[in-house]
C-alpha cells in the first residue's frame, strides 16, 4: 500500500514539475462588467462558448460577434456587460500557433528552454 501512495506521489510531482500551463476559473454574473488581463503578445483569442453558439476567434482591436467584448492590445479581455452568451472558455492565440506545416518548415528552429502552454480562461456563472 505504501509503495502504490509512493508511486503516485512520485507521478504527480514528475507532472507538475514538467508541464507548464495556465488554467484560470474566474465567476462573474450577467450585467456585470468584467476584465481579464492575458498579458501583452497574444495574436487573440479563441471563444468557446457554453451555450452552444459557433466558436471564435476574437482578435485585438478587432469587433467580434458580441459588441459587448473586445479584446485591447495589451492583452486585456472587456466584456461590458456580460450576458448569456459570453460564458465559456477564451484560449490565448499566440503568434505563432496558427502556422501552416510550410511556414513551420521555414523557421525550424530547435526549441530551447521550458516550453508554456498559452493561459486560457474558463468564465463561469456566479452562484450564491
Amino acid at each position: 500500500m505504501l509503495l502504490k501512495i509512493l508511486t503516485i506521489f512520485v507521478i504527480i510531482a514528475v507532472f507538475h514539475s514538467t508541464i507548464n500551463a495556465s488554467i484560470f476559473r474566474d465567476y462573474t454574473e450577467v450585467g456585470d462588467a468584467y476584465e481579464f488581463n492575458f498579458g501583452g503578445k497574444i495574436k487573440g483569442l479563441m471563444v468557446i462558448r457554453e451555450e452552444g453558439n459557433e466558436d471564435e476567434e476574437l482578435m485585438t482591436e478587432v469587433e467580434g460577434k458580441f459588441p459587448n467584448i473586445r479584446l485591447t492590445e495589451e492583452g486585456i479581455l472587456i466584456i461590458s456587460p456580460v450576458t448569456e452568451n459570453d460564458f465559456g472558455i477564451y484560449h490565448v492565440i499566440v503568434e505563432n500557433e496558427n502556422k501552416t506545416e510550410e511556414e513551420e518548415g521555414e523557421n525550424d528552429e530547435e526549441v530551447t528552454g521550458e516550453v508554456t502552454a498559452p493561459p486560457t480562461l474558463y468564465l463561469s456563472r456566479k452562484t450564491l
